[in-house]
Order: structure tokens, then C-alpha cells, then sequence
């Protein structure tokens, strides 16, 4: 998700004044299986530091959101 939230900030999907905006306001309201409540600051730190599996699975779904 985080991956997805600077990819929208790069291209301005998401109008906001920066990056760490886009995550202190849409992370709140995000949670996994294991954890309630996410960290918005953690969450924008691994945006930078992102595995290329976890590359290659937001461009699936990126196509797939495309298609549809």
C-alpha cells in the first residue's frame, strides 16, 4: 500500500502539500490481519525501501484496476 500511496503522490492522483501529508491522512484508516493501527511515518519510511516482490505485486494490481 505504501508503494501505491507515493506512486499516486508522484503522479498527482492524490493532491496533497507532500508525501508525508498523503500518509498521515489516508494511513489512519488503513490496518492489516496483524496490526489495527499502522504507523503512517513506518508506512512512508518503507515506501523507499521497497522489495521487488513487493514491486511486482502493486504493478499486477495497478493492471488489474486498469482493465477494470
Amino acid at each position: 500500500m505504501a508503494l501505491v500511496l507515493r506512486a499516486a503522490d508522484d503522479l498527482k492522483i492524490v493532491m496533497a502539500r507532500s508525501l508525508n501529508s498523503v500518509f498521515k491522512n489516508i494511513v489512519p484508516y488503513l490496518s492489516t490481519q496483524y496490526q489495527e493501527d499502522i504507523s503512517y511515518d513506518s508506512m512512508r519510511s518503507k515506501s523507499y525501501a521497497a522489495e521487488s516482490r513487493d514491486k511486482e505485486i502493486v504493478i499486477e494490481t495497478l493492471k488489474q484496476i486498469i482493465k477494470r
